[in-house]
């Protein structure tokens, strides 16, 4: 069979790939590497539940960063006008929507893990991204809290009192 340690270490190096892909600007094959590497870390509740916690701890460490790059890799791409196809789930007919993925895999991180600074901060910039400033903020909040005070959590809080400027 396909091995537990075969598939993170597969699903780790899409995600280095498409890290390099994505320092390149080259968002959509980093989008698609980051959706192999999500297909290949990808195991169901019940499978995340009879792993042991090494074994756990070793998913989320290949699962956290790639889901959160996703969401940046969608962002990113949304942010540049580029389009971003809706995404196909397995298991669903209907493809989804790119943002809807994205809240969807934040709240998995989220879940797992309530005090990533990170995901929060993910967070914030899709509620912007969807035009919810006040929710942006209180997420940018929550990663302040979870100990993500940095340029960037700063630089998202000046964009978001511009747009509540415009609004």
């Amino acid at each position: 069979g396909y091995v537990f340690e075969e598939r993170l270490a597969t699903a780790a190096e899409h995600k280095d790939r498409g890290n390099e892909h994505f320092k390149a600007g080259e968002w959509q094959i980093a989008l698609r590497r980051y959706e192999r590497a999500l297909y290949h870390c990808a195991f169901d509740p019940m499978q995340m539940y009879d792993l042991m916690e090494k074994h756990k701890a070793a998913a989320y460490a290949v699962q956290t960063p790639v889901k959160l790059n996703y969401v940046a890799c969608v962002l990113q791409m949304r942010e540049a006008g580029l389009d971003v196809a809706p995404v196909q789930v397995e298991g669903e007919e209907e493809p989804r929507d790119p943002l809807d993925r994205c809240e969807e895999l934040i709240g998995e991180v989220l879940k797992a893990e309530p005090n990533h600074a990170k995901a929060h901060f993910r967070r914030a910039q899709l509620l912007r991204a969807r035009g919810d400033t006040r929710a942006a903020q209180e997420a940018l909040e929550e990663a302040e809290r979870a100990g993500g005070g940095s340029a960037s959590v700063r630089a998202e809080q000046s964009r978001l009192r511009e747009m509540a400027r415009a609004e």
